[in-house]
């Protein structure tokens, strides 16, 4: 079968939600790696990490949201997906909204005051990958 424009595009459209996945999740990681080394809350620099966390969670969950959809509906319209593909869905989608509402939260009170929140995003990117991981296996034919 020939490479197509709108195989390039799905493609496109995944590497740009994965890396919104490196870089949010990713960050937070960073942040639980430094916590013990950030100045108290309201300092200049957790001002700024405050700030860079606060813009970069305005832009991941909404291209989490649009890319989300759109892989979703080009994995759905390869054929009707099995039970298993829809429970391990139904699972990610709510670990990711979990996510979402954690990351509006500590945009809301800084990353120094919600090293919990940030725990909590962490825990919950990890199994989103792995959730991931598992759809992908799905979509090729294995069963669980």
């Amino acid at each position: 079968m020939p490479f197509e424009i709108t195989d390039a595009l799905i493609l496109l459209i995944r590497w740009i939600h994965a890396m919104a996945a490196v870089l949010w999740i990713g960050t937070a990681f960073a942040i639980l790696g430094v916590q013990s080394g950030l100045p108290a809350a309201g300092s200049s620099l957790t001002q700024t990490i405050d700030r860079a966390y606060r813009d970069l969670t305005d832009v991941a969950i909404p291209i989490f949201l649009l890319t989300g959809a759109l892989l979703t509906f080009e994995r759905f319209s390869r054929g009707v997906p099995t039970a298993a593909y829809i429970g391990v869905l139904s699972a990610k989608l709510v670990l990711a909204f979990g996510m979402f509402h954690l990351g509006y939260a500590t945009r809301r009170v800084g990353v120094g005051s919600s090293i919990k929140t940030i725990r909590g995003i962490c825990a919950a990117g990890a199994c989103v990958v792995l959730l991931a991981t598992v759809l992908k296996a799905l979509s090729e034919g294995a069963t669980i």
